[in-house]
């Protein structure tokens, strides 16, 4: 040991020593470099690389040192061996690294690499050695020869273990400096007990290359290389962290994405991202190095659709993929060509989940056909599927039937509970129907409350009866709303084919005629189409269109029919009555218009007239006379009915005491309590209330209790045979002893003749309405029979009024 340390301090120079520490650990770090990148890409050009480094620096090394040897004797170099040496050890070194990168993860390969790698120090060492030229014998020490070899190999190994364990800063310090030991001590202990013996001189072959003629050369050339080298592992190692942080940021996007992101060679998956797990339901290491075909359902496997879609961004293919847990995901797959780090070739994947666009496409098409309330075929599809019927009963010749149903009384509900409860309605009376059907049967919602059933091949008429009736008995069922028990019927209109069409459409409207027929005969029925009834429709459509037209042109008026004392003749006020005079139709009866502007939703407007009409031309009439409007039962479910009545008493300045308001039985039977609230309103603003037509509809003394009625009118039906008829004589009487016990008065309507005045006077009724009296009046003739009436009622008779002349005829009752 004191004779390496002699050779260091007393046969070296110190700033060669010096220059020959910093070429060693610049060479050193270099390598270091160098081999770090050959871990992560291009090994080979890495190795071979860090492997110039090492030996030039090795080289280099011992080169410098030799130049600061203190010799008393000239030294020179053999040009061919001192090359050689730098060969043999940059090979050496070489393959030594390329050892430990091939496999760093490996302990043993990594000890084994660097082993090579200081046989290669070792081989360079004795090379130049041998290269020396000197007049004198070169004499070491075996000993330290031996020290200086173990001294390499330990270093060597070294090296490999500690520098490549892993791809730190930490482990490539300590692989520095375990390659620095390796040459410096290697160069340094070799030569520690060198000696030249002048005495005995050695031949000299050819010419030397003189030590001191090496040095500046050598420097250059080595910190030349050590610069390319360590710039090249700098600007790599800059480049791939860029290049990482690129595929991090990449990463990031691509799993912040929903659509699954695949990477293929040569049809197998070599990456993805974390949305492709997801869609194909399995952890990653499951997808990697498979097919990706193997993940393709095999009914949708298209090989060239699919071939197209990885390689055409413009042909995407649609198909599913299996999932392990047996379920199937609707994908939309793009691919398109990419060259992968390697150069291979490959390609970039995207597949996109579109269960929830097939889902929303599949329920676009569906609403597109069917109705969105019921989920039942609309008239578009019903009219497909009929023809398809069409063409095939045409070519067996079987007959089958187009049946069109109405609700009944659907309106009335839907006004008076709402929409909501409407739409429940409906949906219940589509499940009605379609549980009354046979599953070969079409049924259809065309709107509204109208829906319509194609019953295919079978026994005409007869399976058509049947299941009319059917249908009858199911809908009829009552059925719970949220607040109510309800209950509508049904009216019915068939058609069959081929009687009575030989096109869809013909049978559609030719059903829908007979049904308005079992309307107009009085709902709750079934009708079989007949061609007298298509007049009748074309009447009805026409009434329907001059009605509107009348409407918007004012044609509608208000006549007066009054009603008198049955005791004294004394007048009390007027009946209020809609009467239509229109220049096509004529004169048309209530009759015939009030149940069609019921139907088809002017009795409101029309109500409105009325009450308003009523309380402004009863503003002229004395002060002790009443004016009597009657309320359809749609006019009294709508909403804002208080709002309006007092609004048409404040515009006319009619005080609500003269205002009597006449409501049928058939109203009571429907949501009593909001009929209650209504009427409770309605009296507290001092408006008299009457129920119209008693005794022909639901009659109920559990009605007269609890509302809050002030007159009774007894219907013309108990009137009419009065004189021949005991027992229509038996009711009146009854219905006046009733309504005088319950403090109500009582009006006998349709009275005629005198002695039906004079049996409703025995029998206590309190007022009289009647073509005995008057028909009903225009406005002013009502004013003059109130100027005339007292004069011609003073003697007790009861004389009928006729209009004076110029007065305007009123339409029949």
């Amino acid at each position: 040991m004191q004779d390496i340390v002699l050779s260091i301090t007393r046969d070296h120079d110190p700033g060669y020593v010096l220059l020959a520490v910093v070429i060693c650990a610049l060479g050193s770090v270099t390598t270091m470099l160098l081999a770090g990148r050959a871990q992560s890409h291009h090994r080979a050009v890495w190795v071979i690389l860090s492997g110039v480094c090492l030996g030039a620096g090795m080289w280099a090394t011992h080169l410098i040192a030799m130049v600061g040897y203190r010799s008393d004797v000239p030294m020179a170099y053999t040009p061919v061996l001192l090359s050689m040496a730098l060969v043999f050890g940059t090979l050496l070194t070489q393959l030594g690294l390329a050892v430990i990168t091939r496999a760093p993860h490996v302990a043993l390969v990594r000890m084994a690499g660097g082993a090579l790698v200081g046989l290669g120090a070792i081989a360079l060492h004795s090379l130049l050695m041998g290269a020396l030229i000197t007049p004198g014998q070169v004499e070491q020490q075996p000993a330290l020869i031996t020290l200086a070899v173990l001294l390499a190999l330990t270093g060597g190994v070294f090296a490999g273990y500690f520098g490549f364990a892993r791809n730190r800063a930490v482990d490539r310090v300590a692989g520095a400096l375990s390659l620095m030991v390796m040459v410096i001590g290697l160069h340094f202990v070799a030569t520690g007990g060198l000696t030249i013996d002048p005495t005995t001189p050695l031949p000299v072959h050819g010419t030397g290359v003189a030590r001191n003629a090496l040095t500046l050369p050598v420097v250059f050339a080595v910190f030349a290389i050590l610069a390319t080298g360590a710039t090249s592992a700098l600007f790599d190692a800059r480049m791939a962290r860029r290049t990482a942080e690129a595929a991090e940021r990449f990463r990031v996007l691509t799993n912040s994405t929903f659509e699954g992101i695949l990477i293929l060679r040569d049809g197998r998956i070599v990456d993805h991202n974390a949305a492709a797990g997801t869609l194909i339901g399995v952890p990653s290491e499951q997808i990697l190095d498979t097919p990706f075909l193997d993940w393709i359902t095999d009914d949708d496997r298209d090989r060239q659709s699919v071939a197209n879609a990885l390689t055409d961004p413009d042909q995407p293919c649609q198909t599913r993929i299996d999932r392990p847990d047996g379920t199937s995901l609707d994908v939309e797959i793009a691919g398109r060509q990419m060259a992968l780090h390697d150069g291979r070739p490959g390609q970039v994947v995207a597949v996109r989940d579109i269960t929830a666009r097939r889902k929303s496409e599949e329920r676009i098409r569906f609403l597109a056909t069917h109705d969105a309330l019921t989920d039942l075929p609309n008239r578009r599809l019903f009219m497909e599927l009929a023809d398809k019927v069409l063409a095939q009963a045409r070519r067996s010749g079987a007959h089958f039937a187009v049946m069109v149903l109405d609700l009944d009384g659907f309106k009335i509900i839907n006004d008076t509970h709402g929409h909501d409860a409407g739409d429940s309605l409906i949906q219940a009376m589509a499940r009605r129907i379609s549980t009354a059907v046979r599953d070969s049967d079409v049924v259809a919602r065309l709107g509204g409350d109208e829906f319509v059933i194609l019953q295919t091949a079978t026994t005409q008429p007869t399976n058509a009866l049947s299941l009319s009736r059917r249908l009858m008995d199911e809908v009829a069922r009552p059925v719970r709303l949220a607040d109510a028990e309800v209950s509508v019927g049904v009216s019915i209109g068939i058609a069959l084919y081929p009687g009575d069409g030989e096109r869809v459409d013909e049978l559609v409207r030719n059903a829908d005629t007979a049904m308005y027929r079992a309307k107009a005969d009085g709902k709750g029925a079934y009708r079989f189409f007949e061609p007298a009834m298509d007049a009748e429709l074309e009447a009805r459509r026409r009434l329907e269109g001059r009605m509107r037209a009348a409407l918007s042109d004012g044609l509608f008026t208000v006549h007066y029919q009054p009603l008198v004392a049955c005791e004294t003749g004394r007048l009390l006020g007027f009946e209020a009555l809609l009467r239509w005079n229109d220049p096509e139709l004529g004169p048309v009866p209530p009759g015939d218009f009030i149940p069609v502007a019921e139907e088809i939703g002017l009795i409101v407007p029309l109500g409105d007239l009325v009450l308003q009409t009523a309380c402004r031309d009863a503003t002229s009439w004395p002060g002790h006379l009443r004016v009597a409007v009657n309320l359809s039962p749609v006019q009294f479910r709508r909403p804002g009915l208080v709002a309006a009545v007092e609004r048409a008493l404040e515009e006319s300045g009619l005080p609500g005491s003269r205002l009597e308001l006449e409501i049928t039985e058939s109203l009571l039977i429907q949501d009593k309590d909001n009929v209650l609230r209504v009427l409770d309103a309605l009296k507290a603003r001092g408006i008299r209330i009457a129920m119209d037509d008693f005794g022909t509809g639901y009659s109920s003394l559990s009605y007269l209790q609890s509302f809050p009625f002030d007159k009774l009118k007894i219907d013309r039906v108990f009137v009419r045979n009065i004189q021949s008829n005991d027992g229509d004589a038996a009711i009146v009487r009854a219905v006046a002893a009733m309504g005088r016990s319950l403090n109500m008065d009582v009006v006998a309507e349709g009275v005629e003749t005198g002695p039906q005045a004079e049996i409703l006077r025995k029998l206590h009724c309190d007022a009289l309405q009647g073509f005995l009296i008057a028909r009903p009046l225009a406005p002013p003739d009502a004013l003059a029979f109130i100027e005339t009436w007292p004069k011609r009622s003073a003697n007790g008779t009861l004389p009928p009024f006729e209009p004076p002349p110029g007065g305007r005829p009123a339409a029949p009752h």
